[in-house]
């Protein structure tokens, strides 16, 4: 367990200490046949925490699409990558291993068409609180289609507004 000492620094130093930052990732495609399959393979959150084995809270996650569709889908984020990198497609027998490295689930609303083909979805103030695997300084996630219809990811691109602590 973390220690916590509120002495160490004054309330003004200790908010100079924290990091806000923007990571966009592209993730390596996958394809959706429909509901509740693998929509994109597991990838890297590179510098999610400000120090090896640190935490971070993911506070916003935009996801936009080259494509008029609904992606509706779930990031699940880890604290390793999965042995592989490749979740079960059906998500019905996730390992404890991997059970063991979920740091939670994020739950992408279907998104807002925007010109002529795009998808944007947004999902604001979420406040997860994540922690890095000892040694590194990435996050690490996949996405589980939630769309009834088959979409697929080749063109999907996230973006993770994050504070470090």
């Amino acid at each position: 367990m973390a220690k916590t000492n509120l002495r160490n620094f004054t309330v003004q130093e200790k908010l100079n200490k924290m990091d806000v930052d923007y990571i966009t990732v592209t993730p390596a495609s996958a394809v959706a046949d429909a509901n509740n399959k693998c929509l994109y393979d597991t990838f890297e959150i590179p510098n999610a925490v400000a120090v090896p084995g640190g935490s971070c809270i993911i506070q916003s996650i935009t996801a936009t699409h080259l494509a008029s569709a609904d992606i509706s889908h779930t990031i699940v984020i880890l604290d390793s990558n999965l042995s592989g990198g490749t979740p079960d497609a059906t998500m019905g027998n996730l390992s404890s291993s991997v059970i063991g490295a979920v740091q939670g689930i994020i739950p992408m609303p279907d998104g807002t068409a925007i010109g002529s083909g795009d998808t944007v979805s947004s999902l604001l103030s979420i406040g997860m609180i994540a922690k890095a695997a000892e040694g590194s300084t990435s996050l690490f996630a996949f996405g589980i289609s939630n769309a009834a219809a088959a979409i697929t990811s080749a063109g999907m691109t996230l973006k993770f507004g994050i504070v470090k602590d």
